[in-house]
C-alpha cells in the first residue's frame, strides 16, 4: 500500500510539472497566434472590401470591358494581372486573352473564389515588376476614372498581393506555431496519462486500505 502510495505521489509531481509546463507553452501559443492574426490583420481588411467592389462590377460595365478591341493603357494595365493571378502564369497575356476570360461566365465568381494563399513567388516577382512597382501607373484610383469595372480589379489585384507578401513573410512564425501546437498536444497526452495512472494508483491503494482495514 506505501509502495502504491509512493507512486501515485511521484506521478502527481510528474503531473503537476507537466501542467505547469503545459500553461507556459499554452501561453507562448497565444503570444504567437495574436502575432499572426496581427500581421495578417493589417492587409485581410482591405482585401474584403477590394472582394466586395469587385462583386458590385454590373454585367453592363463588363460589357463595356469586352467591347474593346484595343483598350485604353489603363484597362490594359489593371486587367492583365488580374488574368495572370486567375491562370497562375508570369507572363504578359494577349488582350484577346484577356476577352475570352471576361466574357466567361464564371469571371467575377473566379476572382471572388481565388485562393488568396495560392500565389507562386513567379507569379508574384512578375507582378510586382510590371505592373504594382509602377505606382504612378497601377493607380486604382485612376484607373477606376477610365473604367468603373476596371479600377475594383486593380485594386484586388493591389490587395491581394500585398497580403500573399505578408502572408508568406510570417511563414517562419506560422511553422513555429506549428511546432508549439505538437509539443501542446505531446503534452496534453502526457498529462492525461499520468492523470490515469495516478487515479489507477489511488483506487488501488483505497482497496489495499479496506483489505488492510
Amino acid at each position: 500500500m506505501l509502495q502504491e502510495q509512493g507512486q501515485a505521489e511521484k506521478r502527481k509531481e510528474v503531473s503537476q510539472k507537466t501542467a505547469k509546463e503545459l500553461v507556459l507553452k499554452q501561453a507562448e501559443i497565444a503570444t504567437r497566434k495574436i502575432k499572426v492574426d496581427e500581421d495578417l490583420g493589417k492587409a485581410e481588411p482591405a482585401l474584403l472590401a477590394a472582394q466586395e467592389s469587385v462583386s458590385g462590377i454590373q454585367s453592363k460595365q463588363l460589357n463595356e470591358l469586352r467591347a474593346y478591341t484595343t483598350p485604353p493603357a489603363a484597362v490594359k494595365t489593371a486587367l492583365e494581372p488580374v488574368i495572370a493571378l486567375i491562370t497562375k502564369t508570369a507572363a504578359k497575356p494577349e488582350w484577346k486573352d484577356v476577352r475570352i476570360w471576361l466574357r466567361r461566365d464564371d469571371f467575377i465568381k473566379s476572382i471572388m473564389n481565388f485562393d488568396k494563399n495560392d500565389i507562386s513567388p513567379a507569379v508574384k516577382v512578375f507582378l510586382m515588376n510590371n505592373y504594382l512597382n509602377d505606382e504612378a501607373a497601377f493607380d486604382p484610383a485612376r484607373i477606376a476614372k477610365a473604367s468603373r469595372a476596371a479600377g475594383p480589379l486593380a485594386l484586388w489585384v493591389k490587395s491581394i498581393v500585398e497580403y500573399s507578401e505578408i502572408f508568406h513573410s510570417i511563414t517562419p512564425l506560422r511553422n513555429e506555431l506549428k511546432t508549439l501546437e505538437a509539443e501542446e498536444a505531446r503534452m496534453l497526452a502526457k498529462q492525461r496519462e499520468l492523470d490515469a495512472e495516478v487515479i489507477h494508483l489511488e483506487a488501488s491503494i483505497e482497496d489495499l486500505k479496506t483489505e488492510f482495514a
